[in-house]
């Protein structure tokens, strides 16, 4: 009597950046049994006896592994297992496009964030490319603080690789001398100030005057 109930118990996610996975599967033989023997075909290459490790050399592609069971005795279980997965060791592309690598902007003019997750294609032929999972940012842009800040973009595909890329920016103070003879506070105080005075003195005249917190 032939084996049955052939299935693969084991084997890689869909998605995978394992280029060496291993499987295992059972099936069931029959009394008076003359012993199992598992028979694998990966990629099409072929009917051999299954690996004794079983595990499989898989490059960056699509792969699909074919499993049966047979025994000494040359009776087959009909029913062949098949499992199709995607090995994919290419980590995801990042792009940040603001705010720009060592820029300088001015307090409160920080650009919002511009930025960009993808995953290339690779691997084959044909082609492969698990797609992004995760695409993340921070801290969020900082505008209001004066310095240096940073900022990161990480990102992980469906098969588990990640990247992570981080830029540094600058704020720097205000242009004042753009106030100059117009009604703001800013452009004028502390012009004709005695060091560590709490007194904020409007010197334009337009009497803006105030106390240092």
């Amino acid at each position: 009597r032939a084996p049955s109930g052939t299935t693969i118990t084991t084997k890689p996610p869909q998605f995978s950046n394992d280029t060496t996975p291993t499987f295992d599967w059972t099936a069931s033989d029959p009394s008076p049994s003359s012993g199992l023997v598992f028979k694998c075909n990966l990629d099409g290459a072929g009917w051999m006896d299954c690996p004794a490790d079983k595990t499989f050399n898989t490059p960056e592609g699509n792969h699909t592994l074919q499993v049966k069971a047979t025994d000494k005795a040359t009776n087959e279980d009909p029913d062949i297992q098949s499992y199709s997965w995607m090995v994919d060791t290419t980590p995801p592309s990042l792009t940040i496009n603001q705010p720009l690598s060592k820029g300088r902007y001015l307090l409160h003019e920080v650009p919002a964030a511009d930025t960009n997750c993808s995953d290339p294609l690779s691997g084959g032929p044909p082609p492969v490319a698990s797609g992004i999972a995760d695409c993340a940012s921070g801290p969020p842009i900082n505008g209001e603080d004066l310095g240096p800040h940073k900022f990161t973009l990480s990102a992980t595909d469906r098969a588990g690789n990640s990247s992570t890329k981080s830029i540094a920016y600058v704020v720097d103070p205000p242009d004042y001398g753009k106030f100059v003879d117009d009604d703001h506070p800013l452009a004028y105080y502390r012009f004709n100030e005695a060091l560590g005075s709490d007194v904020m003195v409007d010197s334009s005249g337009n009497h803006h005057d105030g106390i240092y917190q």
